[in-house]
């Protein structure tokens, strides 16, 4: 016996799309959220990844340095004064060095910093030289300067000179703008500046059978690429809060006796859902 043919009535139709639509919505949900959940852990490994490369990069240059002292007595050609004459407004003179390592009872901290390390200025395969007294004892000194490797020539040591690491910003990230709360505090209040760490050799520096640097150079650290962050216009700010308490700052550099603190909170701004990554390590200077 045949079944009678039964048409389908508009409630069904209407209610068969509205099944239709809703599992469409689940279903795009679903795929954001996975997209998400992806992008989300792709940027915590490849952050961390970066940033570890920056940081071992900063600790393998800085294990071996001497900080620079803001009252050193140097020739004002060779010293790291001369960066802030060519690089007007970069330099705050409160954050560029240690004060008085000496003296130190409490950590230093710093957006940027200044140093020396050993040098074989006049390639006879060591970093120290000899010197007299002037009553007959000859002592082994350390030979202080800059490792150059902007030069045509490739990586040439300079007595003498300086190297600076330094951030600088290219734009900015503002959370109520993106309306996200980029530092998770709570807030979509706060603005970031995200940018790069650079290389600044001062003018100067001496080394042996060639021409003296005639001016500064900046040497971009691609490593860091374009992703650092920090609290904007601020050398020294708290990153992870609001607070203003010196004690929760969240510097780049912080220097506590000989032990040299390096922290870089870092982020892709572009993505949808952007995190931010605290990457740190703490360092032993050799020559303190």
């Amino acid at each position: 016996m045949r079944r009678a043919l039964r048409a389908i009535s508009l409630v069904e139709v209407m209610v068969a799309n509205a099944i239709l639509a809703t599992l469409m919505v689940m279903t795009l949900s679903f795929a954001t959220s996975l997209s998400d959940s992806s992008s989300v852990a792709w940027q915590y490994a490849t952050l961390h990844q970066d940033a570890n490369r920056v940081i071992e990069e900063l600790a393998h240059s800085l294990r071996s340095a001497r900080i620079a002292p803001r009252e050193q007595n140097l020739n004002p050609n060779h010293n790291f004064q001369a960066m802030d004459s060519l690089n007007p407004g970069a330099v705050d003179p409160t954050d560029l060095t240690v004060n008085d390592l000496g003296s130190a009872t409490s950590p230093t901290q710093a957006g940027q910093i200044v140093f020396q390390v050993p040098v074989d200025w006049d390639d006879d395969f060591d970093a120290t030289g000899l010197q007299d007294d002037g009553l007959g004892t000859i002592t082994h000194i350390a030979e202080w300067g800059a490792q150059r490797e902007d030069r045509p020539a490739g990586l040439i040591d300079w007595r003498d000179a300086f190297m600076m690491y330094r951030f600088v910003a290219q734009r900015q990230f503002s959370e109520a703008a993106r309306n996200v709360d980029l530092n998770q505090d709570g807030d979509v209040v706060d603005t970031f500046d995200i940018g790069r760490l650079e290389i600044v050799y001062s003018s100067g520096g001496i080394h042996a059978g060639q021409a003296q640097p005639a001016s500064n150079a900046v040497t971009v650290n691609m490593l860091s690429g374009n992703s650092i962050v920090r609290v904007a216009g601020q050398m020294v700010g708290n990153i992870d809060g609001n607070e203003t308490d010196p004690a929760k700052l969240d510097p780049i550099f912080s220097l506590n006796g000989s032990v040299l603190t390096i922290t870089l909170f870092t982020a892709r701004p572009e993505e949808r859902i952007p995190i931010l990554i605290k990457t740190q390590t703490s360092i032993e200077l050799r020559n303190r």
